[in-house]
């Protein structure tokens, strides 16, 4: 219930569930995956099939989809609740659905699984040697990574990497986004969450940051680290909507899925967080307040929004 109630405290959620941009389909496929992944696990038989097959609408949607799928069968597998004949299932049911994309693509002569136009040019621009984890630039180079790659996804990366004077460049803007992605800035990206708090008095009310919904899930997590071993497909969840963050950047849209992922853990924590103020243990209280305040000042970044 906590969880519910923290998920409408969150202006971004309810600002992107009226624009028409994919991102709140992206957040209905993750809590889809995870509820379908925790219901394969625990009753099997067809519904690793439909497991598969929301899969594969998810990959749709998004691409990177396909981390969660492949880290849901790798663990379903190593904790043996997941047998030969389920992963036949889950791939017969993302056959299905991605069947019509494939048929498109070999029809129009393009390669059969390529389901995005744009990821070439995203990961050059977000790696180049001037990019910004907090802005969306492009720089004097963008266009010779394009030629140079001709379009294919991995060596455009390469040669983004390859802008760097040495590959701790390239690492030190990676770690520098996941860094930036805990503040409570929303960077905007085609919506700005922002500018609809200043002409929304609703908007402006609701009061959650997206550093107090991190700071609740990293208690909620640790408040019940005991049952980890049914909790795994949430935290795989939280894991699938980070590489979008370090592949691309944290604006506000990016960090929907994780949001919602981190939604059950952040009101085990508000829970968790009612029961020491309960017990009257202001210590730990005390703790968690000091270890949140680095975060909840962030680092307000300067940017422009893209059209």
């Amino acid at each position: 219930m906590l969880a519910a109630v923290l998920g409408l405290l969150y202006a971004p959620l309810l600002v992107h569930e009226f624009a028409l941009l994919r991102d709140s389909l992206i957040v209905l496929f993750t809590l889809a995956l995870m509820a379908a992944l925790v219901a394969a696990l625990e009753r099997g038989g067809w519904r690793w099939t439909l497991f598969g097959a929301l899969s594969g609408l998810a990959v749709l949607v998004k691409v990177p989809f396909v981390i969660f799928v492949g880290l849901a069968l790798a663990g379903a597998v190593a904790s043996r609740r997941c047998r030969a004949g389920d992963v036949g299932r889950v791939l017969a049911g993302l056959a299905v659905t991605l069947l019509p994309a494939v048929a498109r693509n070999a029809l129009v002569g393009v390669p059969w699984l390529k389901f995005n136009g744009s990821g070439t040019s995203m990961l050059a621009y977000y790696h180049m040697a001037d990019s910004r984890p907090y802005q969306f630039s492009i720089g004097p180079g963008y266009a010779d990574i394009l030629i140079k790659s001709d379009g294919r996804l991995l060596p455009a990366l390469r040669e983004a990497i390859q802008t760097h004077a040495s590959p701790w460049g390239f690492i030190r803007l990676s770690l520098a986004k996941v860094l930036y992605s805990l503040h409570g800035d929303e960077i905007p990206n085609n919506v700005d969450v922002a500018l609809y708090r200043q002409t929304s008095g609703l908007l402006r009310a609701l009061p959650l940051p997206f550093w107090a919904l991190g700071v609740l899930g990293a208690v909620g997590a640790v408040a019940t680290r005991a049952r980890w071993r049914e909790l795994w497909p949430l935290y795989l969840g939280i894991a699938a909507a980070l590489p979008t963050l370090v592949l691309a950047s944290f604006i506000s849209r990016y960090r929907l899925p994780l949001a919602a992922a981190l939604l059950p853990l952040a009101g085990a924590g508000a829970v968790a967080l009612l029961r020491q103020a309960q017990a009257r243990r202001w210590g730990v209280l005390g703790v968690t307040a000091l270890l949140a305040a680095p975060t909840s000042r962030g680092r307000r970044a300067r940017c422009g929004t893209s059209g």
